[in-house]
């Protein structure tokens, strides 16, 4: 029976690993820039450069692959999220704690 719990232990850690593997290339290979996405760029508007590579800084985009997928799969840091609220349609209003330093977040918001 210990036999038994210890393979489907196993086998689950590895499908979990694998499953987020999967989905963070596929996002990588769907056509785009995310950046862009971001920031409204449509055939009205496009983003200046200055504006893309900053959110690209600020996301990790500009960062090596490997660096980018150890990022996506445990931070750079511990994560603590307190609260979390939507205030009408479009605002989330997100609480808590960071200790990683790549760690999006919006311009001029509070950083205590």
């Amino acid at each position: 029976m210990t036999g038994f719990l210890v393979r489907r232990l196993l086998i689950t850690v590895v499908l979990i690993w694998l499953v987020t593997t999967v989905v963070f290339m596929f996002v990588r290979l769907l056509p785009g820039d995310p950046a862009s996405a971001i920031l409204g760029a449509s055939e009205s508007f496009q983003p200046t450069e200055a504006a893309l590579a900053t959110v690209r800084q600020r996301l990790g985009l500009d960062r090596p692959l490997v660096e980018q997928y150890t990022t996506y799969l445990g931070g750079v840091g511990s994560d603590v999220a307190n609260a979390l609220t939507a205030a009408g349609t479009e605002d989330v209003y997100l609480t808590g704690k960071t200790a990683s330093a790549a760690f999006p977040t919006t311009a001029g918001a509070a950083q205590l």
